[in-house]
């Protein structure tokens, strides 16, 4: 309803438009930010349509709407901007230039293809404002082009504008339309941005070629295989062109050897898109340009859950019998368990083993592959998960026969005492002293390590009995917790003494075991193994790891003992 105050505001805004030079550049953002301003203060539904054709001629409009794709008020941003295309798309329709006979050029670069570079700009509403824009100077039979080659067509299928896509189809637009700097097909520009199902299924059903490939040899796949996670794209990819009799080149490569399931093992988060693949006859076995198949991808990633992605993998190969090369070099020599290693993924590493991955030649990480993973986080939880994950993984390796040399026990050593794994200053009395705070306590009681043991609970044990009762793994599950680790700020300082105290406990068998030899020898063999455990046991992981230093770690324990020492091992296993 119109009200008087809404006759008020209109009138200001005829005002305005007196007191504006149109001509001056400053003036126009000027403008643009007082109609903002003074609409903000109406019903901007109770106002006429045809508003901005009451207060403005066609070519003031026109000038306006190339001034909001690029106007950003300090105080409002791109509001300003946004307001007037809202108001002009409601009823102004851009007119065309047209020849002597009559006949539109196609050749014109319009405001949509301005929005387009400006998509960058953050704060924007685009997914708003480009049905508007299309609104504005939108029509099907003409698929206006720029000096690249870029259409209202391709703009249209990257900004999910289903009804204009579905026009300009109506209309005989081809589906196959290229964009010649990349030669991105519209089915490539619908993927890459929108993600939008009804999109890619109008243009298949239109005869949109699956298989057409772009300058870097990338297929519409190679796009979808990218989406991390959602997987019904790809399934209806696959399901309409069935209903269509189209072939699907489900292992085309791209420039760099890559085919789509390449891509999903580098990208995706649902496993299911390898799933629809691999069942799609995707072969796992391909190595790209870099010697890398699909499992060398998969291990090569740092998030937690490919773990589980590495089983999967497995599972699916062995339903649909498809061998998988498990100890495949890459060009680098690394093969997947190595990768595995290298980013602390006990379950891939655990997997990988049990599809018969040879540990024989296997090469530990070096110190500055495993620095560079712990150095991709700061947070204590991912740095507490790549320090239990590691343990884990030298577990797992050494129960197949692995045999950890000192060298690499070291670079675990230094790699723990870089990145402040030892405990710090805290003592445990200190970090007792929080049961004090019943609100922290409770906190504590209720974050579980196991259905029978509570952080609390952890805290109060001694590193020994802490070692008979979780394993490296129960840490590492306790570290991908995520309600673990979301804290107050005011409880910082207690979480840090906890992680402090968490890596000291979680760590202490490993430094134990390690240290005692260098121990040993350290005091020429004059106690028994036994009194140098009880020893050992009062010590913190910064003493075991200078002792095991100091023992000369670099080479196995001389073989020059006094009599009745009996043999020195080359590395005492511990009992806790």
């Amino acid at each position: 309803m119109f009200t008087l105050k809404d006759q008020q505001i209109l009138e200001k805004l005829k005002d305005l438009r007196k007191e504006v030079n149109l001509n001056n550049e400053e003036e126009r953002y000027n403008y643009l930010h007082q109609f903002y301003r003074i609409l903000r203060n109406g019903n901007e539904w109770s106002f006429p349509t045809n508003l901005v054709e009451l207060l403005l001629h066609p070519k003031e409009i026109e000038c306006l709407l190339w001034d909001s794709m690029n106007y950003k008020d300090k105080e409002l941003g791109y509001k300003p901007g946004d307001k007037f295309i809202m108001y002009a798309g409601l009823c102004y329709k851009y007119e065309p230039e047209v020849d002597e006979n009559g006949i539109i050029s196609p050749r014109c670069t319009t405001l949509i293809h301005h929005a387009v570079k400006n998509t960058k700009q953050i704060g924007r509403d685009w997914s708003r404002l480009f049905p508007l824009l299309f609104d504005i100077c939108g029509r099907f039979d003409v698929n206006y082009t720029d000096e690249s080659g870029y259409t209202h067509f391709h703009a249209a299928c990257r900004f999910n504008c289903n009804r204009v896509v579905q026009g300009f189809l109506e209309h005989g637009q081809d589906p196959n339309c290229i964009w010649p700097e990349t030669g991105d097909s519209a089915l490539h520009i619908a993927l890459s941005f929108a993600w939008n199902n009804y999109i890619m299924v109008l243009l298949l059903r239109a005869g949109a070629n699956p298989n057409l490939a772009n300058k870097d040899a990338l297929t519409p796949l190679h796009f979808i295989a990218k989406i991390p996670y959602i997987c019904g794209t790809v399934e209806l990819f696959f399901q309409i062109n069935d209903e269509l009799n189209q072939l699907v080149q489900i292992n085309a490569r791209d420039k760099l050897g890559d085919t789509p399931l390449h891509m999903a093992a580098k990208y995706v988060h649902d496993k299911r898109i390898l799933e629809v693949l691999l069942r799609n006859k995707a072969d796992p076995t391909l190595a790209n340009e870099e010697g890398s198949t699909p499992l060398h991808i998969i291990c090569n990633r740092k998030e937690p859950y490919i773990d589980d992605m590495v089983k999967f993998f497995f599972e699916i190969n062995e339903q649909l019998n498809q061998s998988v090369q498990v100890d495949a070099r890459d060009n680098l020599g690394r093969t997947p368990l190595q990768l595995a290693a290298m980013h602390c993924l006990p379950y891939a590493v655990e997997s990988l083993l049990n599809h018969s991955a040879d540990p024989s030649n296997f090469v530990f990480p070096t110190f500055s592959q495993l620095d560079e993973c712990f150095g991709s986080y700061e947070n204590i939880r991912c740095k507490f998960k790549l320090a239990s994950g590691l343990l884990a993984v030298v577990e797992s390796l050494e129960k197949r026969g692995y045999e950890l040399e000192s060298r690499d026990a070291m670079i675990i050593m230094i790699l723990f005492k870089k990145h402040c794994m030892f405990q710090w200053s805290w003592t445990l009395d200190e970090l007792l002293r929080y049961d004090d705070d019943e609100e922290l306590a409770n906190e504590a009681r209720q974050k579980m390590l196991k259905s029978d043991l509570s952080l609390y609970d952890l805290i109060h044990l001694r590193p020994q009995e802490a070692a008979k009762r979780l394993t490296y793994i129960d840490y590492y599950e306790f570290a991908r917790l995520e309600n673990v680790w979301w804290i107050r700020y005011e409880m910082l300082a207690a979480m840090l003494a906890r992680f402090g105290h968490l890596c000291e406990t979680m760590s202490r068998k490993f430094f134990r075991s390690w240290a005692l030899d260098s121990y040993w020898k350290l005091i020429h063999y004059r106690l028994p193994l036994e009194c140098c455990e009880i020893i050992l046991d009062e010590l913190m992981n910064q003493d075991l790891f200078n002792i095991f230093v100091a023992g000369g770690f670099e080479s196995k324990c001389n073989n020059e003992r006094p009599v009745g020492a009996g043999r020195a091992p080359n590395r005492v296993k511990i009992e806790w």
